[in-house]
């Protein structure tokens, strides 16, 4: 019994892909963890003995964590924009030929419409973000490290 609807038929090789970029993400997603952890403690111990040599990797911590947030931000931001165009721009989601994870059901005219304006939703949040972070960490910073910079 067929109900009309159109469905886009999953990619098995692209949901082992998916999960594949999920894995190799999550454990590099742990490098800058660790990363953070060893700098705070350095920080923690600099600061009884060279407050200032503290303050500054206080300073460059934040900084550096700031500009990676932005990037992340912008870089996601540019991708959700530029697939929000080509979704509206086709009046289709999933796009077509476009590889899904499991079996999606087509949407097509305005319901593509809406994805494509929720997409540019999460875009500009992300744009957002990427500007706000790096200056409340920045602002976070100069209220614990006075004269930090």
């Amino acid at each position: 019994m067929s109900t009309g609807v159109e469905v886009q038929p999953a990619d098995p090789a692209a949901r082992r892909l998916a999960l594949i970029i999920v894995l190799v993400i999550g454990a590099l997603g742990l490098v800058p963890l660790i990363w953070v952890q060893n700098t705070l403690d350095t920080i923690s111990e600099l600061r009884h003995t060279d407050p200032m040599a503290a303050t500054r990797m206080m300073l460059a911590t934040s900084r550096l964590l700031g500009a990676a947030t932005a990037v992340l931000c912008f870089a996601m931001a540019i991708w959700l924009g530029w697939l929000a165009l080509r979704i509206n721009r086709a009046e289709r989601f999933p796009l077509p030929n476009a590889r899904v994870v499991r079996d999606t059901p087509v949407l097509t005219g305005a319901a593509a419409r809406r994805q494509a304006r929720i997409a540019l939703v999460l875009a500009t949040a992300l744009l957002v973000s990427g500007v706000v972070v790096p200056l409340l960490l920045m602002r976070l910073t100069s209220l614990l490290a006075p004269g930090a910079g």
